[in-house]
């Protein structure tokens, strides 16, 4: 999930910003033995919008969704699977030119 990224918003990326999550390159790279690790992974960030005035991030990501919110939430999720099973099915560039033109 991204705070980032408004809500019925979904982004696909080929590599990763480990810097900025220690345990999940930690984790790679055991599970694919390899100092190139950031090459093989594709990324599909999930929006669900900034929260409101000074909430904590992590607060807000974990805490129970607004009713209002609930149908972009269930829309996103969907939009999400569906990319990637785009993602395996045809690739990075096909799915993107398809998921970063939704909103």
């Amino acid at each position: 999930m991204d705070v980032c990224l408004a809500l019925r918003r979904i982004f696909l990326a080929h590599g990763w910003q480990f810097e900025e999550d220690r345990p999940l390159r930690e984790t790679t790279w055991q599970i694919l033995d390899s100092g190139t690790v950031s090459d093989l992974v594709l990324r599909v960030r999930i929006g669900v919008g900034r929260p409101p005035g000074t909430q904590d991030p992590a607060r807000y990501v974990l805490a129970r969704l607004p009713a209002s919110q609930r149908e972009d939430a269930e829309i996103t999720v969907r939009w999400a699977a569906d990319a990637v099973t785009d993602l395996v099915n045809d690739g990075l560039e096909a799915a993107q030119n398809i998921h970063h033109a939704r909103a």
